[in-house]
């Protein structure tokens, strides 16, 4: 049971990073963009 909380928790935070990663490299396109 622990093992599984513990993968849930590594699989939430790794897509947590993904979806940061892709927020910001889409907001700095966006600013390109608009500069």
């Amino acid at each position: 049971m622990a093992s599984m909380l513990r993968w849930h928790n590594a699989i939430m935070a790794l897509v947590l990073n993904l979806v940061l990663v892709l927020s910001v490299t889409h907001l700095t396109e966006y600013c390109q963009v608009n500069v």
